[in-house]
């Protein structure tokens, strides 16, 4: 137990509550002799990974949050035959250490996960839908307001991650901001002990406020718009539609990214026009532009993007002699169909293919002694 020496030590359990798999350890204020929030040593640590504990599997508290939203959704259903509404599936809400779940719990708000980190994983994203329940459930992300919690948000929206548990548990995805000057939610419902209610300030405040995934991750691209950027800096006009156009692209669906890319455009337009003084005509025809540009970038990025995906695919199905030659010719630039103009693939897939060629040579090689062991009458 030298491992968690001078730590509160908190027990993390599996999904139904019955194992313990390991602890995470916070450090004490003056266990190192440093101020809390200044320490020698991390804040928190873990069991080591091991078969049992692998954190990147685990949500924190996920047993209780199944409970509570059992119980919700009995409520949910009482409500339902009542007024005759629809009824939707249940609320999680993901924060991101495990002393954040306490807080919330003790307070309250029994439907709330630790993911223990800023790492949020595909695995504890698929427990938290499930937890939920698929085919209508929500996901809220509420990670600390800090650098490392807004930018751990921002990658996992530029990633296929979201959209993938989205498309896969037909859940949605929420993203929650605290307010100025509140680091976590722990520390939210610690300043508001003194009011009367402090865990419904929470969720009128930072819940019921929170965005839709894919308006949160536009909103904050569209804010880094700098009008003073020059050409070649973060926050030109050119570098704040590439990043949308890149994020676009990555949905599937082109009357996805066709509504959305008009919504982008609307809100850049008013951005561009809070810092000019044209007419409202010439913003209309701001928007309109934008809208066009950002769908014709968006649409060949998906293309190409796909073309890349489908000839990666085609790797297992072919020849590696063929797959080289193929790709040489691609990324040469020659040999190319009409339908493959959209990309080129990159060297990176050309080297793939050189070991796959390798590889392959290597297993059609004779093997030792084969030539005495079918004189002797054999198979080898």
């Amino acid at each position: 137990m030298d491992r968690f020496r001078g730590r509160l030590m908190v027990p993390i359990f599996d999904s139904n509550g019955k194992h313990v798999l390991g602890f995470g350890g916070r450090i004490l204020a003056s266990s190192d002799g440093s101020k809390d929030g200044d320490h020698k040593t991390p804040k928190y640590i873990n069991s080591p990974e091991s078969l049992v504990f692998s954190k990147k599997q685990i949500l924190f508290g996920q047993h209780h949050a199944r409970e509570a939203v059992k119980k919700a959704n009995v409520e949910a259903f009482k409500e339902s035959k009542a007024t005759g509404l629809q009824r939707k599936g249940g609320e999680i809400i993901i924060v991101e250490g495990y002393l954040d779940a306490i807080t919330l719990s003790d307070a309250g708000l029994d439907e709330v996960v630790a993911c223990m980190g800023t790492a949020l994983t595909t695995e504890q994203l698929s427990n938290a839908a499930v937890t939920a329940g698929t085919r209508g459930g929500r996901i809220i992300l509420c990670l600390d307001g800090d650098e490392a919690g807004i930018n751990a948000v921002e990658r996992l929206c530029n990633s296929k991650l979201l959209l993938s548990t989205c498309e896969s548990y037909v859940v949605e995805v929420f993203v929650a901001e605290l307010p100025d000057g509140i680091k976590d939610p722990a520390e939210f419902i610690e300043e508001m002990e003194e009011k009367e209610n402090p865990i419904e300030l929470f969720r009128s405040e930072v819940l019921e406020t929170a965005k839709e995934w894919t308006v949160w991750y536009l909103d904050r691209l569209m804010s880094d718009y700098d009008p003073n950027a020059t050409r070649g800096e973060k926050g030109t006009f050119s570098d704040v539609c590439e990043r949308i156009s890149n994020f676009l692209s990555t949905f599937p669906n082109p009357a996805d990214r066709t509504k959305r890319a008009f919504e982008a455009a609307g809100t850049l337009a008013d951005t561009i026009a809070k810092g000019s003084s044209g007419s409202s005509g010439s913003n209309n025809a701001l928007r309109i532009q934008l809208e066009s540009d950002l769908v014709s970038m968006t649409s060949r990025k998906a293309s190409a993007r796909e073309s890349v995906e489908r000839r990666i695919e085609s790797v297992d199905g072919i020849s590696p002699d063929g797959i080289k030659q193929k790709l040489a010719n691609i990324a040469s630039g020659e040999g190319l169909s009409g339908s493959d103009d959209d990309s080129k693939l990159s060297y990176k897939y050309l080297n793939k293919a050189n070991k796959l060629s390798s590889l392959h040579t290597y297993k059609k090689r004779p093997p030792k002694f084969q030539g005495q062991k079918q004189q002797a009458g054999v198979n080898y």
